[in-house]
């Protein structure tokens, strides 16, 4: 289970990067379920194994964000706007509160209840780069629990 939380980060990591190549610019990395199927594809799969990597990460702590993670992948923007609206930011909500709760990192959770606010100016940003706070979580997360392993 640890390999999947490992992978799911890893995917986090490059999903932005991923998303520029496959479709260009959007002002939401929502918006990328809607200009091709490609990438369509890649953002749903990426997401998948990110909730994924949550919910399998073997502390419970992170199965909500898991699941509300999926919900924001799989129900589209203009679908069902306030479902995914709603969804998304109770992701980043539950993920930052999930992270201020630890002991080494907690910091990272407090970073990102100060990034949020410039989802007023600029979403993707937001989304962006409180996606990668999130990775540099598990990351730290991942090679601090690595060392002790050794």
């Amino acid at each position: 289970m640890e390999k999947i939380a490992k992978i799911g980060t890893f995917t986090g990591l490059l999903l932005p990067i991923g998303l520029a190549i496959l479709g260009g610019f959007e002002n939401s990395i929502s918006l990328y379920l809607y200009t091709n199927i490609y990438t369509r594809i890649y953002l749903e799969t990426s997401l998948a194994v990110v909730s994924l990597g949550f919910i399998f990460n073997g502390k419970n702590r992170f199965t909500l964000s898991g699941v509300l993670l999926l919900l924001v992948a799989f129900i589209g923007c203009k679908d069902y706007p306030y479902i995914h609206s709603i969804s998304a930011i109770a992701f980043f909500i539950v993920t930052a509160v999930r992270i201020t709760k630890d002991k080494r990192f907690g910091v990272i959770g407090y970073i990102m209840f100060s990034v949020a606010p410039l989802g007023l100016f600029s979403i993707y940003w937001a989304e962006v780069i409180l996606l990668e706070l999130i990775v540099l979580f598990n990351l730290l997360y991942i090679f601090k629990t690595n060392k002790l392993n050794k």
